[in-house]
């Protein structure tokens, strides 16, 4: 007789997994079809849980966007608003319309706003 304490936990499952499939026989139950079964239900519940992460990835994809386009809506309207405001005559002569945009443009690329 083999000395079963020197073989690891696993071993020994191993080697019951057989008798046990012998005596689900000997009772006339069919292992391989409640295998095929016990697979079949955690498959489509792997399937469900892949669908809904599929689905909630998408959600938050989607309020990601909203989100950023409307931060960035009100970034740029913070930031052009107070340009258009400054009086033409003494400021449109120093800088021009291109140089205006570019330097309003860089203020929210550089996130200046978020900081104040």
């Amino acid at each position: 007789m083999r000395n079963f304490a020197s073989l690891g936990d696993k071993m020994i499952v191993q080697m019951a997994a057989g008798s046990v499939k012998i005596e689900y026989a000997a009772l006339g139950m069919n292992t391989n079809n409640l295998q095929m079964n016990y697979i079949m239900r955690i498959g489509a519940w792997m399937l469900l849980l892949t669908l809904l992460s599929g689905a909630c990835t998408i959600a938050v994809g989607f309020l990601a966007a909203r989100t950023a386009a409307g931060l960035s809506r009100d970034l740029r309207r913070n930031v052009f608003e107070p340009r258009w405001k400054i009086s033409p005559s003494t400021e449109f002569d120093k800088f021009s319309t291109a140089s205006l945009i570019t330097r309003s443009t860089n203020d929210i690329t550089r996130s200046r706003w978020w900081s104040s």
